[in-house]
């Protein structure tokens, strides 16, 4: 239920007509429409996603939740904080971040040019929470499996030959200004 329940909504507007269970549905009781409202958590959906598609057909994406309209409205700072953590969950939990995340983080500690399948390793990593049968937590966005596949990948220990005409191994140092 809640991957389908993306855009975030006002309180309940409604009495909750469903009420038993871990969702709770606030609407009418007789069918679940775009006007439903359904709380899982504390936090509040709306039964719709808003996606805009461009004039030229071939590129489409999901406007942000909004969780308040007004900056008077009552509980505007609890809907602001609400909207900033959905934007948050949303970003964390892309299917991006890991290898975003795993690129930066192999630039900082290890070597300017990764290759792509030591990206990978390291976002899959990040992603579930193990690396080379070694279970960290377990879950996704685990830094400790993340910095382990950093560390401990064979391309961040691989020596370079004496003679080698590879430049592009190793780390480049940032100017001084």
């Amino acid at each position: 239920v809640q991957e389908r329940l993306k855009v975030g909504a006002f309180s309940r507007s409604a009495n909750c007509s469903i009420c038993d269970g871990e969702v709770k549905v606030h609407g009418s009781e007789k069918a679940i429409n775009r006007d439903t409202i359904f709380e899982l958590h504390g936090k509040f959906f709306r039964n719709m996603e808003s996606i805009v598609t461009l004039a030229s057909g071939k590129a489409a994406f999901r406007n942000p939740p909004v969780f308040s309209l007004s900056p008077d409205a009552e509980n505007a700072g609890r809907a602001a904080l609400a909207e900033v953590e959905s934007l948050l969950d949303h970003l964390f939990y892309h299917p991006n971040t890991p290898v975003f995340v795993g690129k930066r983080l192999i630039q900082r500690f290890t070597t300017s040019n990764p290759s792509s399948s030591y990206v990978s390793a390291v976002g899959r990593a990040f992603r579930t929470g193990t690396f080379q049968g070694s279970k960290y937590s377990g879950e996704y966005g685990d830094l400790g499996a993340t910095v382990a596949a950093i560390l401990l990948h064979p391309e961040a220990r691989a020596e370079e030959a004496p003679d080698a005409i590879d430049t592009l191994h190793g780390s480049l140092r940032e100017p001084f200004l």
